[in-house]
């Protein structure tokens, strides 16, 4: 069973917390954050913490494999980002061996993605990565009984294009 919890419209302060990071070498900016929850009605919440890539390889593919094996419907809207926290300076192979499982995830499921990359030099683990995952449905209202009132004189129009087509 894959924990969810309700998301009631302000961002959760778990989230919130991660956004809005001095010294970000890539910012992810509240705003940002405030963006992939519009429309969500829940929300997931993972941070893994070690020592360098190599050991939080496997959870992330875990973690998102979890999230990409979620039921979905064809309203289903979904969004997901990471905040990627380092104490020394991340090699970019590291950081692009994350990014594109996150972007494997993303462009397969057609999932709104966002991310953010921090350097902490007083930051405990030498890596921490804080992944969450909003999902909602796209209410789309459909009227069968719509009617349009369009003026005599755009009838006018239609009829005369339509002499002249034929």
């Amino acid at each position: 069973m894959i924990l969810m919890t309700k998301f009631s419209g302000n961002v959760p302060e778990e989230i919130e917390n991660m956004c809005n990071i001095p010294k970000a070498i890539i910012p992810l900016s509240l705003d940002d954050i405030i963006l992939m929850t519009y429309g969500m009605e829940s929300y997931r919440y993972i941070e893994i913490k070690g020592k360098g890539v190599c050991q939080i390889r496997q959870r992330v593919c875990d973690e998102l494999n979890v999230i990409s094996l979620m039921p979905i419907g064809s309203f289903t809207i979904e969004s997901v980002g990471y905040v990627l926290r380092s104490n020394t300076e991340l090699l970019w192979s590291e950081f692009h061996e994350i990014n594109s499982k996150f972007e494997a995830l993303c462009e397969n499921g057609n999932v709104h993605f966002n991310y953010g990359v921090v350097e902490e030099k007083e930051f405990i683990n030498k890596i921490c990565l804080s992944i969450f995952y909003f999902t909602g449905e796209n209410k789309q209202v459909i009227n069968d009984n719509t009617s349009f009132d369009v003026g005599e004189e755009f009838l006018a129009q239609v009829r005369t294009i339509s002499k002249s087509l034929h």
